[in-house]
């Protein structure tokens, strides 16, 4: 059976925009982040705003994987304040005194903004994946 259309161009456009939505992304494609990934996304980051150097952050990685892995074995909140304190600890040893100020400045900034966040969208949650993040 062969169509003849006066105007072609909506047809074509219409099964084209078909083709595109049947092949939807799988749901499986999106996984979650390894232990490593964040770790080194955090290493990354502190890099950029410490000025850390190679020795320090081959041992900040080390500490992130350790942490992300106490918090994958544990399922609780206090979990994650526990491990917070043990790798604030572990930290305290490997910066030096004015890295370490600046690290909790950071810190203190990126809480407030949190806050602030929070207070202008009172229905906002955030997960447990970004607060694991949150270092």
């Amino acid at each position: 059976m062969i169509l003849y259309l006066k105007h072609p161009y909506p047809v074509v456009i219409i099964l084209c925009f078909i083709t595109v939505l049947s092949k939807a992304q799988k749901q499986d494609t999106l996984r979650p982040a390894t232990v490593q990934e964040k770790s080194e996304a955090i290493q990354f980051r502190m890099e950029k705003e410490l000025g850390l150097s190679k020795e320090q952050s081959l041992k900040i990685n080390k500490i992130l994987v350790d942490r992300f892995e106490e918090l994958a074995k544990s399922k609780s909140g206090l979990s994650l304040e526990n491990a917070n304190l043990k790798a604030f600890k572990e930290l305290s040893t490997i910066l030096n005194k004015d890295q370490y100020s600046l690290y909790e400045q950071l810190r203190n900034m990126k809480k407030q903004d949190k806050e602030e966040y929070l207070k202008d969208h009172s229905s906002f949650a955030f997960s447990k994946q970004d607060l694991e993040m949150d270092f």
